[in-house]
């Protein structure tokens, strides 16, 4: 289950490295400043991403009938996982000094692009479930 889960959770840790690497080493969130908020709206659309990739791994253990049940625990998923991602940016501000978070409606405002993103993975996956029962029910 541990290698299921950390294979599901490649495409997050691809995000955080181009996040942590790309644009921090390069600094462009010094330069454009707007650029945090599609990174947040792609976190939280590649955090709900793969909670969907490992649930689809597991679902013949754990199997969460309602569709409606699933996308509510994509978008908890994402909520935890940005909740885990501020707490970061605040340690690297504590230990380095650098300023990640400046101020309280930045990190709200952070955490609100993260589920944005959520919701949009969520709908695609609502309508790509209804569009599929639909081509089951005419063939």
């Amino acid at each position: 289950m541990i290698k299921k889960f950390f294979v599901s959770a490649l495409p997050m840790l691809v995000v955080f490295l181009f996040d942590n690497v790309v644009n921090n080493s390069l600094g462009l969130y010094d330069r454009w400043r707007w650029l945090d908020i599609p990174m947040h709206l792609l976190g939280g659309v590649v955090a709900a991403w793969s909670c969907h990739r490992f649930y689809k791994k597991i679902k013949n253990e754990i199997n969460i009938k309602p569709l409606f049940a699933r996308l509510w625990l994509y978008v908890g998923t994402t909520a935890i996982i940005g909740i885990l991602w501020e707490v970061y940016e605040f340690l690297v501000h504590v230990v380095t000094r650098i300023i990640t978070q400046p101020s309280v409606g930045d990190t709200v405002h952070d955490l609100v692009n993260d589920l944005i993103g959520a919701v949009l993975f969520c709908g695609l996956i609502f309508l790509f479930d209804k569009n599929k029962k639909k081509m089951i029910k005419r063939e």
